[in-house]
């Protein structure tokens, strides 16, 4: 059996992804103290078409290739948008051993743009087109092909050479699907399917020439993608369902499975700009979505159910209980060690409520698509529910070293 390693246009070619870009912006910076080029110069591509506007003008999707080097700029400040807030002095600009690269190439580009004087010029007078070509000039020259910013949690790449292979004006699609992954007649696009398939096919001789004849009973794509619930960030869910009835020890089956799956999925393949996720599902198992794919058949088998909650509502909620995860992790900083235990206990109260939350939706009318799973789902996006994992194992590996050791002191 051929697998897709043979054929070079399938789905392990060159990653592309696609975004979205604002017609009025553009890929030069000039000396107007105004330019956009803030982050560089290059061409300004967001990952969300609500991002993209905000560049101003009309929205373009494109499909571009993925970066091979981009320097990554996660919620750092933006000191050439703000003006090099917190530069206005030439002793601001000296470079730190903390900095990271960004702060560096950022003070490094002042201090060759001479904007360090003895006098240096108020806030909102930079010279930011001669600004953006150093910083630039100077990310270049160490081999980065790209600039990848997150900030706010919205994510934009600037790219020094893109290659766009394909563009178009963006608009609103009737279906409510994923426009990159199904086409106005709710089918789903032939090159997505392909590759689908081409991942299923290599999955399962991989798995064969491992000893494990796994013969799915059908291959799925369910989730948010097979909905209209989705966003940037969805993955494409990609099920096996599969009987593990008919081996002789099923139990094992399942947890070869599962780690085959957690293995897989961690080498991080994407389509259609999207992530992809193995799993295998027992034929006895039950499984929520708002719609069933059938890969094989490429149909329907559950058209998917209309949104229920809205983006803004589980954007304010999830917020929300982010913010209450950093509450608690900076109020653990001046927790004293008598006080660990029942600092523990509160913790694990707001992580039953995250999980009673989704409980309570999947199992209500709603079900998937429900109120409370949209929130644990932009919890697990956002990082907070790995931080209050993170938090709760960390009070208890601080209550485990410290028993005994009654002395008072706070965890610093």
């Amino acid at each position: 059996m051929p697998t897709v390693t043979d054929n070079p246009k399938t789905w392990r070619e060159a990653r592309r992804r696609t975004g979205y870009r604002s017609e009025e912006f553009t890929s030069h910076a000039g000396n107007d103290p105004d330019t956009n080029a803030t982050e560089g110069v290059g061409l300004y591509v967001a990952h969300s078409r609500a991002m993209a506007g905000m560049f101003g003008g009309s929205v373009r999707k494109i499909t571009y290739r993925e970066p091979k080097n981009p320097l990554i700029v996660d919620e750092e400040p933006l000191y050439l948008l703000y003006q090099f807030e917190g530069m206005q002095l030439p002793e601001d600009l000296k470079i730190l051993p903390g900095d990271s690269l960004w702060t560096r190439f950022n003070k490094q580009a002042a201090l060759n743009c001479q904007v360090s004087d003895i006098d240096p010029p108020p806030k909102g007078t930079w010279p930011a087109g001669d600004l953006a070509r150093e910083l630039t000039r100077l990310i270049k020259a160490e081999g980065y092909d790209a600039v990848r910013v997150t900030s706010g949690g919205d994510t934009w790449d600037v790219l020094f050479h893109p290659e766009i292979s394909r563009e178009r004006t963006e608009s609103v699609e009737s279906t409510g699907l994923c426009p990159e992954i199904f086409g106005p007649d709710s089918k789903m696009l032939p090159d997505v399917l392909r590759g689908l398939q081409a991942m299923a096919d290599d999955l399962i001789a991989d798995l064969l020439e491992k000893g494990y004849a796994v013969m799915p009973e059908a291959i799925y794509l369910t989730g948010s993608l097979a909905g209209r619930n989705w966003d940037a960030e969805s993955d494409l869910d990609l099920h096996f369902v599969i009987d593990v009835a008919r081996f002789p020890d099923p139990d094992l089956v399942k947890r070869y499975l599962a780690l085959y799956a957690r293995t897989w999925n961690g080498q991080g393949y994407e389509l259609a700009g999207h992530p992809v996720e193995a799993y295998f599902q027992d034929v006895r198992e039950p499984h929520t979505s708002p719609g069933v794919y059938d890969i094989r058949g490429d149909m329907w088998l559950k058209s998917p159910d209309a949104a229920v909650a809205t983006s803004g509502s589980v954007g304010l909620a999830a917020a929300a209980l982010a913010a209450r995860v950093i509450h608690l992790e900076r109020k653990y900083q001046r927790v004293s060690k008598g006080g660990a235990k029942d600092f523990l206990a509160v913790c694990l109260a707001q992580w039953h409520f995250v999980r009673l939350m989704r409980k309570e939706a999947l199992t209500g009318p709603d079900g998937y698509q429900g109120f409370g799973n949209q929130v644990f789902k932009a919890l697990r996006r956002n990082g907070a529910i790995q931080r209050l994992l993170d938090l709760v194992h960390q009070v208890k590996q601080d209550l485990y070293i410290g028993q005994g050791d009654g002395d008072g002191q706070t965890n610093q």
